[in-house]
């Protein structure tokens, strides 16, 4: 099993149903989602839970029908989303990589200059201050500021 938060991009997904009898045999098993993308996922699944079988006896219910979702992830791990703990938001950030140092100040001082010359893009240029962009920007909106009143 996956210990921890999942990644945000999992291999597959998977949603079962199984009918467990008196005894807590397995009496049907049936793919309400199947991950038919990843045959060998689809085929461990079904596998294991065979291999887990007889299952709890449901006493005094005669049977029980079991819906779960598992999620799996490409490292051949996985999570039942009845067990899981939630899955990160992000992919975490790359290793960093090594940075070749400048040669001399002096060598990137012509491209600075030129940098400067250029025209700001459309994200550079600033809202004059007070406009209703700059407002909203900041966070403040109209619908969420007193209204003023004219003296």
């Amino acid at each position: 099993m996956f210990r921890g938060k999942l990644p945000p991009l999992i291999q597959a997904v998977g949603v079962m149903r199984l009918d467990i009898g008196p005894r807590g045999e397995l009496r049907r098993f049936e793919w309400m989602r199947a991950p038919d993308h990843v045959p060998h996922v689809k085929a461990e699944i079904e596998r294991l839970v065979r291999a887990a079988a007889p299952f709890p006896a449901p006493q005094r219910l005669g049977g029980v029908s079991y819906t779960d979702t598992w999620l799996w992830d490409k490292s051949g791990t996985f999570q039942l989303d009845t067990l899981t703990e939630g899955q990160l938001d992000r992919m975490p950030p790359p290793p960093a990589r090594a940075t070749k140092p400048a040669t001399s100040p002096a060598a990137s001082r012509p491209a600075a200059a030129a940098k400067s010359r250029q025209a700001p893009t459309t994200a550079a240029r600033k809202a004059p201050a007070g406009s209703a962009a700059t407002r909203i920007a900041q966070g403040e909106d109209a619908a969420t500021q007193p209204a003023q009143l004219p003296r």
